[in-house]
């Protein structure tokens, strides 16, 4: 009985090590977009000199997204395999360009459905 009893407390422990947070590599990587793809179409990001990479940092916190202005949005419900935004402030960088704000309002508004 005692050797069921072990045997039941190792079984419950080695399955709590298993439910762990969000891969902590998403944390610690910059990430960079190489393509974007909305409803099947593929959307070129613009070679203007406006946007140099379009990237991504996860935090504890939320998201910071930058493809030429910069978005700050709080997260909620992080999972490994989804998340929601339940606030987003943006950074106005001044960028102006036509091909800039399509793109930025594709990536930002349809991608990651943000609102204004």
């Amino acid at each position: 009985m005692k050797t069921i009893k072990i045997l039941i407390l190792v079984l419950f422990a080695s399955l709590s090590s298993y439910a762990q947070d969000p891969d902590p590599i998403l944390f610690d990587t910059e990430w960079f977009l190489l393509e974007l793809t909305v409803d099947g179409e593929m959307i070129s990001i613009p070679d203007n000199g406006q946007i140099d990479d379009v990237t991504l940092n996860f935090n504890e916190d939320g998201i910071y997204i930058i493809p030429c202005n910069s978005y700050n949005c709080e997260t909620a419900d992080f999972s490994d395999t989804s998340f929601t935004i339940i606030s987003s402030v943006i950074f106005d960088d001044d960028c102006f360009l036509p091909d800039t704000i399509l793109f930025e309002g594709i990536y930002i508004y349809e991608f990651f459905l943000l609102s204004t």
